[in-house]
């Protein structure tokens, strides 16, 4: 992540490299599908957004499943559905 300092004061984010969606690909997936499908304008559509800096990449694989375990704590979550990030199922993915 590359953060800069703007203009008027404060930080914002000037770029971001590698990026990759822990928890999030259901609201990802439905907003692509409305603009695709329905042809809605999605130009003023803005979702939250926590994100997460891995200054150490070979912490990935421990920390990934964290993520998506602790953000969905209030839901009913089982823990195939967390399997998707693990190290075997990325690999196999590439």
């Amino acid at each position: 992540v590359d953060v800069r300092q703007l203009p008027g004061g404060g930080w914002g984010i000037h770029s971001v490299r590698d990026l990759q969606i822990v928890n999030g690909g259901q609201t990802t997936a439905a907003i692509f599908r409305t603009q695709r499908q329905d042809r809605a304008d999605i130009s003023s559509v803005f979702v939250q957004m926590k994100l997460t800096v891995l200054r150490r990449p070979e912490d990935m694989d421990e920390i990934i499943p964290l993520i998506s375990q602790y953000a969905n704590s209030q839901n009913g979550i089982q823990a195939a559905d967390l399997s998707a990030n693990n190290k075997f199922n990325r690999q196999l993915e590439k």
